[in-house]
């Protein structure tokens, strides 16, 4: 691969500029709210005690799904409405996923986020609440279940007796505040019992109260939930990171030990000043060093760090 030579000019006009770039530095933790969910982008800076909180509204019978990516090892601690820390197992990995976490609480639940080792980048949460299209109970004789619903959803579904059994029937529906929302029983024809989608118009804990008759007196109801879709909040709260130093930090380090036998530009700091984007570029299309082997993900971050706050020297 021919190297990049660097002219002359270039290189003079470039350390002119560095003399009056003012360096970017960390900030203190920010706070951010994803209402019912959505996804938040931040960064951690190195300033020691940067901390950021980000707020989501759950209800309690609700799934969570999190997914979680970083350009650093990240520290992610889950907080209930109580204050207790839940164990989602996010954590300290770059990459992570939670599928269906089952929210147990209603309230204002709390990700804080930080540095696990002292390095810093950025971040991005996805926090999606979502509920359950189906659920299934099993009950024996005359059973009540607990069915979380979210406000303004509907509700249907269908009882039918196990093997064994016989005349099923839904007996009651009955709101929160314990209003009963069915006129009267539903009796079952043919081994099975259908419930007709009725509205569910506070959030909250209905009962759902079912039976069968006859032989093992077992039946199964499959009830489904029409639940109003969940708005996606968005939000930025990156507020800076720390200042990255080219001697320091470890770019100077890279670019000698990586670079400077093929490319005059390397070996100082104005020449890796002016060709810093392209060889980022290069390093992460692969082609630069040529031969390999390539940079690592921690490497290009660093690079591109170096980059964003400022050319630190």
């Amino acid at each position: 691969m021919r190297a990049l030579a660097v002219p002359a000019a270039l290189a003079a006009a470039a350390a002119l500029t560095f003399a009056v770039l003012r360096p970017v530095q960390g900030a203190s933790g920010t706070t951010g709210e994803l209402a019912q969910g959505g996804i938040a982008k931040g960064d951690i800076s190195k300033t020691a005690g940067d901390l950021d909180t980000i707020g989501v509204q759950l209800v309690a019978g609700s799934a969570l799904d999190v997914r979680w990516a970083s350009g650093f090892p990240a520290d992610v601690v889950f907080v209930d409405p109580d204050g207790q820390e839940v164990d989602l197992g996010l954590g300290a990995a770059k990459s992570a996923s939670v599928k269906g976490w089952p929210v147990a609480k209603d309230g204002r639940h709390e990700f804080r986020i930080a540095s696990a080792d002292g390095s810093q980048g950025t971040y991005t949460l996805k926090a999606i609440a979502r509920w359950e299209k189906t659920v299934v109970f099993t009950g024996t004789g005359e059973a009540t279940f607990d069915l979380p619903m979210p406000a303004s959803s509907a509700i249907r579904g269908k009882v039918k007796p196990l093997p064994g059994a016989s005349n099923p029937s839904i007996l009651s529906l009955r709101s929160p505040a314990d209003a009963e929302l069915l006129i009267g029983p539903v009796v079952g024809s043919t081994g099975l019992a259908k419930l007709k989608e009725t509205a569910c118009a506070t959030a909250g804990l209905y009962r759902f109260t079912a039976t069968a008759t006859s032989g093992t007196e077992e039946f199964e109801a499959t009830l489904k939930r029409r639940a109003p879709a969940i708005p996606i909040t968005r939000i930025n709260i990156r507020n800076g990171l720390d200042q990255i130093s080219y001697e320091s930090d470890g770019v100077k380090a890279y670019f000698d030990t990586r670079c400077k036998s093929c490319h005059s530009f390397a070996s100082n700091y104005a020449g890796v000043r002016a060709y810093a984007n392209l060889s980022l570029s290069k390093m992460r299309a692969g082609s630069m060093p040529p031969g390999g082997p390539r940079a690592t993900a921690d490497q290009l971050s660093l690079i591109d760090e170096w980059i964003k706050t400022g050319y630190g020297r």
